[in-house]
């Protein structure tokens, strides 16, 4: 196996662990937001990862491989970053503020990382599964702008 082929399959496995971690962050925000806005944004944000994760499933069937997630270090640090600031924090408006900074640093983390699979995608000859990500990439970003 290629060097890029290899690293475009580790970046899929560890999206796919990222999102079953950021869907787990977005409910415990869900938790100490106040904001019914920002409640609305988590909770739905939370069912749209897992949406996310399946539309990878689908990726991982095109290019014939199986998932096999792997924890996301980065996606890990945000988390454990966001879960920090909340216990520092007793003010609901500092926790919402926090819960909207975090859900946006998440989503420029899933922004960078599904670029890059997908160009990474293209480059490979993957046309349909790089649709794929490009899907998930447009919908990261109005996310990103809703926060």
């Amino acid at each position: 196996m290629s060097g890029n082929r290899r690293l475009f399959e580790d970046g899929l496995h560890l999206l796919h662990e990222a999102h079953r971690q950021g869907a787990a962050q977005a409910a415990r925000n869900y938790k100490t937001s106040t904001l019914p806005k920002l409640k609305q944004m988590l909770e739905a944000g939370s069912k749209q990862n897992i949406v996310q994760q399946k539309r990878l499933d689908e990726v991982f069937e095109l290019i014939s491989i199986r998932p096999d997630p792997k924890q996301d270090p980065a996606m890990q640090g945000i988390c454990d970053l966001n879960e920090a600031e909340i216990a520092k924090h007793r003010s609901a408006a500092d926790r919402d503020l926090i819960n909207i900074e975090y859900g946006q640093v998440a989503a420029h983390f899933y922004i960078a990382r599904y670029g890059t699979l997908r160009s990474a995608a293209h480059a490979l000859g993957h046309a349909k599964a790089a649709k794929l990500l490009d899907r998930t990439l447009v919908e990261t970003r109005a996310i990103d702008q809703a926060f």
